[in-house]
């Protein structure tokens, strides 16, 4: 549990705890007699305001604090995405320059054989596919 939401939990918890406190103060009062004395209902009344306030600032703090949380966790959520993407399509771009790198390099090599084909060094041509034959399942053993 982050240090958020032990926040979230400490507002849950205080605001009932202050809330009983302040019943407790106004039953003592309505329990003790207070009620014949002069100001007894006012300050009963105002006990009642203030447990009021005290519930509504309590719902109000809450939600505010569980929003902001849940904003923030969205917020990184997103943030974690959008590297993902960036990961996935820096790995994209790298494998289209190797396709490009390896188009490139059959490029070349068909030229090279069609150039000792249409020399008529045919054997020399025959060499250099077996050649490139072997570097090829050299390079396909070693990733596999």
């Amino acid at each position: 549990m982050g240090k958020k939401e032990v926040r979230l939990r400490e507002l849950s918890l205080l605001m009932p705890a202050a809330g009983a406190v302040l019943l407790l103060v106004l039953a003592g009062w309505l329990l003790t007699g207070m009620r014949g004395r002069p100001g007894a209902s006012v300050l009963a009344a105002l006990t009642a305001a203030a447990l009021f306030l005290l519930a509504l600032f309590e719902r109000r703090s809450v939600r505010k604090t569980r929003d902001r949380i849940l904003a923030e966790r969205e917020a990184e959520v997103c943030g974690k995405r959008m590297e993902h993407a960036v990961m996935l399509a820096q790995r994209a771009r790298k494998h289209e320059e190797r396709v490009y790198r390896l188009n490139h390099d059959i490029k070349n090599h068909l030229g090279v054989v069609y150039s000792m084909l249409e020399d008529g060094r045919n054997k020399e041509a025959e060499l250099y596919l077996e050649k490139l034959r072997s570097e090829l399942e050299e390079r396909e053993n070693g990733r596999g």
